[in-house]
């Protein structure tokens, strides 16, 4: 009888733990060698298309249910930048040590439910249905912030596509005198972009918070209960329940840490295919210029600027071809 109670001991304490650190151990080697290998292989598929890719080219068209209520400019493709930074080596770094968490999490809280009402009967059964409600807020949470995540991501594409377009063309913009109408829409787009962020980190918490309060939620209300209907608590149950408590608390953290890879990692990726859908530049097609197409209007400026210290800029060598009596003006500050 004593070996088989040290036998027992010396699983539970030292057995388990070692059988759970070696599991661990390997999906931490796993996951870092193969989260490498896919996002790098997937980073450099993205940097190819981008490379093939023409710089006007318009983006596929969507379909109904694949478009999101209240997406500004959700037709524009996504930025290369932040497919390569957010979409890719974000998403995909812990993916699959989270998605064995994820699995794992559920397994675990299902035995600790089972234990809880073998050891306090028809309390520690109440005291789980507390986790009903939670988990209902938790999923509508996690689905407003799936649109919000979204939402975010494409205002952060308008930015940075406005941001490049007024880098590149920054001297057209200043000869026309549109620095104010730049700075409105970057403006604009950037404050969108924060006010979804904020609302992402909110609800994040919220869900958090309500995650947190499910062990001692369930703990309070089966105690209640056992008192209510046995009138007593013995110190060893109140001891066994709040190791219980402790290990669905563990197990809850694991599940939020996923919630984030589950809002991010869907929309990555629909991202990324709607990227790699978009035409390529044709290979094998030559297009005639612009000037041999018949009855075709043609404006033609060539200039350059003389810069002189103490003096205004003056235009030189000023040459203007125009077809067909095309009316042109030129207006704004230089």
């Amino acid at each position: 009888s004593y070996l088989e109670a040290t036998l027992m001991v010396l699983i539970y304490v030292f057995g388990v733990p070692m059988v759970y650190r070696t599991a661990t151990i390997l999906v931490h080697i796993l996951d870092g060698y193969y989260t490498n290998v896919c996002g790098s292989a997937l980073a450099s598929i993205v940097f190819e298309k981008a490379l093939s890719m023409p710089v006007g080219c318009a983006p596929p068209e969507e379909k109904e249910e694949d478009k999101v209520p209240s997406y500004y400019e959700q037709n524009n493709r996504p930025n290369v930048v932040q497919l390569l930074n957010v979409d890719i080596i974000e998403c995909w770094a812990y993916l699959m040590k989270t998605m064995v968490y994820i699995a794992v999490s559920p397994l675990l809280t299902i035995v600790l439910f089972v234990m809880l009402i073998q050891k306090i009967k028809l309390a520690g059964f109440i005291g789980v249905l507390y986790i009903i409600p939670c988990t209902m807020l938790c999923m509508q949470g996690v689905k407003h912030n799936i649109a919000l995540w979204m939402r975010y991501q494409g205002f952060q594409d308008e930015r940075l596509r406005w941001l490049t377009e007024s880098m590149i063309h920054i001297r057209t913009i200043k000869s026309l005198a549109w620095e104010r109408l730049s700075y409105n829409k970057l403006h604009k787009v950037r404050t969108m972009e924060l006010d979804c962020n904020q609302k992402c980190a909110i609800v994040g918490g919220a869900i958090g918070s309500i995650g947190h309060t499910m062990p001692w939620g369930t703990m309070l209300l089966a105690a209640f209960c056992a008192l209510r209907f046995e009138g007593y608590l013995q110190a060893h149950t109140i001891i066994i329940i709040q190791r219980l408590m402790g290990g669905l608390l563990a197990a809850t953290i694991l599940m939020l840490d996923g919630t984030h890879k589950f809002v991010t990692v869907p929309n990555a990726f629909k991202r990324v295919r709607k990227f790699l859908m978009e035409p390529d530049l044709p290979k094998d097609v030559v297009h005639p210029p612009a000037l041999l197409t018949p009855n075709a209007p043609v404006v033609c400026l060539r200039g350059s600027f003389s810069y002189v210290e103490g003096k205004k800029p003056v235009l030189e060598d000023l040459d203007i071809s125009i077809n067909r009596g095309e009316f042109v003006a030129v207006i704004g500050a230089v």
